[in-house]
């Protein structure tokens, strides 16, 4: 491909023309033309030239210096050769006849055969080289000027496949070879500059010279006009070597690549942020403002949303536990106004709670339609990307991230690049060099980004009155802790002070109840002292009745009471049924459903049906507090739980019945003793109530639970048994004088054990029915 690319631009630069056409220099006087030959064939025998002499034309053609060294193609040898004949009798300036030209294309130059029939050659060859020396002519892609030499020796004309080098190797051939660096120095500087020279050979006599030139002319000119001359009685035979080459930046390198890779990296890295951190804060801000983001009209989408394919499509895919965005009561309750917020400065951090699927998401998205600059990070959007299975769950944070705030170009090949190297390095070297970026520096830098974003915009409308404050919204906050990503948590929240401390911008975080809580006493400093908790609640059941009969219209007030009161105010599974009654569903049919999806839920994540993971809690906890909730209307005092005979102070399996949204915890006054604030707790989802009760009605299955319920207070109150006998037996090993004094203890001793075998004996009849109903 390059070939034809150079044949077509020399037939461009040098088209067809006759022989007789004027050349470049015209002299008008006539004169022989020179015949032009090719190289002889190399198989015929070298005769003796009968010219009177001959010169050698250096720098005609560029020098090949490789086989993929095209630039002879771009030149036209018959036009050069005929500008070269009429220069050799401009230069002469007296009667030469050029007999013959022999090109010599990968050397760049030319033989010239002359004779004249009044002058000694050397006398020629001497005007024209004072001729070159005064004028500097050029050919075409040359950046020397034209030189000429006398050729001295015998020329050796071959077309072997060999391409020129600076260094030469000399070869004596016959006569005593007694030839000293001096007089071969005096022969060949002629012609160039030489580097270097050495003589190699025997003790006393060398028999060849490796000489280096600092040119390629002057090692080309040296061969082809020195090549078979006698000096001292030696004749000397030039072949061109190659040049070896040291590769010092090369060994430079590899010996110092464990110092010299980093810190190229890191020069690479700091170049590449000051070079593209500002096109990114700009893409960021684009994304602040929205602007350069085209949105449909309202008609249309609003069609396309209301039409009857979306809508029956929609009833299938979304689930009970999605966050909806659709109008409900709950929300009235809510002190909760966006005005509010980007018209003041921020003074803290707002965490918009709520159970899961109470409407978190929908109200947020309905306020921020009246933001100007608003910026949402989704937190739970990495779950759902689609390069799940091919990123680590850092690389899918960071990749979210980028996503979500406009990080333009995120680059992130270059840290895969790092990976490799710093493997190959370690497997190399032996030393595992750090040469990547941690993720959590790169999730630092590009929440750097955005908060230099939102400075350039408050520097900018600084003077702007009654400017909007902007808004940064972080949905699905409940995921980073349930994902387990601390860090990643801990650098939000550090982020959002350090915005909110710095009036930049009001950070709402959207989480649900047990989120907000881990992050307000998991912050330090600064960060906790900042934090507002908004808690969105469920609606009563009067609400949910009135939101059944404003979206059913078909069903009565009696079916939507029953509807409401067993499913309860939780927006999620209020639309579900929705959803399911618009499918096809009766109301009952679908109300049972979402209960029996619940139960579902209940046997896989608290009972641990059906899997293989390790429970946090006991099944005969989870059972006790369901058992305790049905008996108390859905509501329990945390603290009779806590301190009740299943959990003996030990918080952790409540605090992961709350994670897995089991039970809720939550803060009420307790009308019996009149204290305000006490903890209580509730079903994790208003539905879970039902599903409790039908549980418990399942006579299997409560047989079934209350067996491993009896045997798990078995245990226990034989544990404590074995500990009473061995006191007891312990005391009465005691012979002292004063054992009248432990008769106390004995006696307390006697009673417990009295009672405990009672106690296991009522247990043993329960485990034993219960163990009767399951072989029926």
């Amino acid at each position: 491909l390059m070939a034809a690319m150079a044949l077509a631009l020399r037939a461009r630069l040098f088209p067809a023309r006759p022989l007789a056409r004027a050349a470049l220099w015209h002299t008008p006087r006539a004169r022989t033309l020179a015949t032009i030959v090719a190289p002889q064939d190399p198989t015929a025998p070298q005769t003796p030239f009968p010219n009177d002499g001959i010169l050698w034309f250096d720098n005609l053609f560029p020098l090949r210096v490789h086989k993929y060294d095209y630039r002879y193609l771009l030149v036209d040898k018959t036009a050069t050769l005929e500008r070269l004949d009429e220069l050799v009798h401009k230069m002469a300036q007296v009667d030469v006849n050029v007999t013959k030209m022999i090109p010599k294309e990968k050397e760049g130059g030319a033989f010239v055969f002359f004779n004249s029939p009044s002058h000694d050659e050397s006398v020629i060859a001497d005007k024209i080289l004072r001729y070159l020396s005064e004028r500097e002519e050029h050919t075409w892609l040359n950046t020397q000027e034209i030189r000429s030499h006398l050729v001295e020796g015998k020329p050796f004309i071959n077309d072997l496949s060999i391409y020129p080098s600076r260094r030469v190797r000399i070869d004596f051939v016959g006569g005593p070879r007694e030839l000293d660096m001096e007089t071969l120095y005096a022969v060949l500087r002629r012609y160039g500059k030489i580097k270097s020279m050495d003589l190699v050979g025997g003790k006393d006599i060398p028999k060849h010279a490796i000489v280096e030139f600092k040119h390629f002319h002057g090692a080309v000119s040296s061969k082809n006009c020195v090549h078979g001359l006698v000096v001292n009685g030696t004749k000397l035979e030039f072949s061109y070597q190659e040049v070896l080459r040291t590769h010092a930046i090369r060994d430079f390198f590899s010996k110092y690549s464990r110092f010299l890779v980093p810190l190229a990296l890191a020069l690479m890295a700091a170049l590449t942020y000051a070079i593209f951190d500002p096109i990114r804060v700009f893409f960021i801000t684009n994304k602040l403002t929205h602007r350069f983001q085209f949105q449909l009209s309202s008609l249309i989408s609003e069609n396309i949303l209301n039409s009857d394919i979306i809508k029956k499509t929609t009833f299938g895919v979304f689930d009970a536990n999605d966050d909806d965005d659709d109008d409900f009561p709950v929300w009235s309750d809510v002190n909760f106004n966006i005005e509010t917020l980007i018209h003041t400065r921020p003074e803290a951090i707002v965490f918009l709670a709520g159970p899961t699927g109470s409407g978190k998401s929908g109200l947020i998205v309905r306020a921020l339609q009246s933001v100007p600059c608003s910026l949402t990070i989704d937190c739970g959007g990495a779950s759902m990307n689609t390069h799940t299975l091919v990123r680590s769950g850092e690389e899918l944070l960071l990749h979210n991230l980028v996503q979500n705030v406009g990080y333009f170009p995120s680059m992130s090949w270059l840290n895969t690049i790092s990976g490799s190297v710093e493997g190959l390095m370690a497997a190399t070297t032996g030393v595992k060099a750090s040469l990547t970026t941690s993720i959590q520096a790169q999730i630092q830098h590009v929440l750097d980004c955005v908060t230099r974003a939102l400075g350039l915009l408050a520097r900018k409308e600084a003077k702007t009155p009654n400017r909007a404050v902007p808004v940064i919204v972080i949905d699905g906050f409940t995921s980073v802790f349930k994902l387990e990503h601390p860090a990643y948590a801990k650098s939000l929240l550090d982020w959002a002070a350090v915005l909110v401390q710095k009036g930049l911008a009001q950070v709402v975080f959207v989480a649900d109840n047990n989120a907000a809580e881990d992050a307000f006493n998991q912050g330090v400093g600064l960060v906790r002292s900042k934090i507002d908790i908004i808690s969105l609640a469920d609606a009563t059941a009067d609400k949910a009745t009135t939101y059944l009969r404003e979206h059913l219209p078909g069903i009565t007030n009696e079916q939507a009471v029953n509807a409401a009161k067993k499913v309860g105010g939780r927006l999620a599974d209020i639309q579900a049924v929705m959803r399911k009654v618009e499918a096809g569903m009766t109301l009952d049919a679908a109300v049972d459903e979402v209960i029996r999806r619940a139960e579902l839920m209940i046997r896989s994540t608290g009972l641990g049906m059906g899997t293989t993971e390790k429970l946090t809690w006991s099944k005969a906890q989870l059972w006790y507090v369901m058992d305790l909730l049905i008996r108390n209307d859905g509501e329990a005092s945390y603290d009779e739980v806590l301190f009740g005979p299943f959990f003996n102070n030990d918080e952790e399996p409540l605090r992961a019945m709350q994670r897995a949204e089991l039970i809720t915890v939550v803060r009420a006054a307790d009308a019996g003793s009149g204290s305000a604030g006490s903890l209580r707790i509730r079903p994790g989802r208003p539905v879970l109530l039902e599903a409790f009760r039908r549980m418990a009605s399942d006579r299997k299955l409560g047989s079934g639970m209350n067996l491993v319920t009896a045997r798990f207070l078995i245990d226990r109150s034989q544990a404590k048994l074995k500990a009473y006998e061995e006191e007891l037996t312990m005391l009465s090993n005691i012979h002292t004088e004063k054992r009248s004094q432990l008769d106390g203890r004995r006696e307390f001793l006697i009673a417990q054990i009295g009672s405990l075998s009672d106690k296991i004996a009522v247990l043993e009849k329960q485990r034993a029915l219960c163990e009767a109903v399951l072989k029926e």
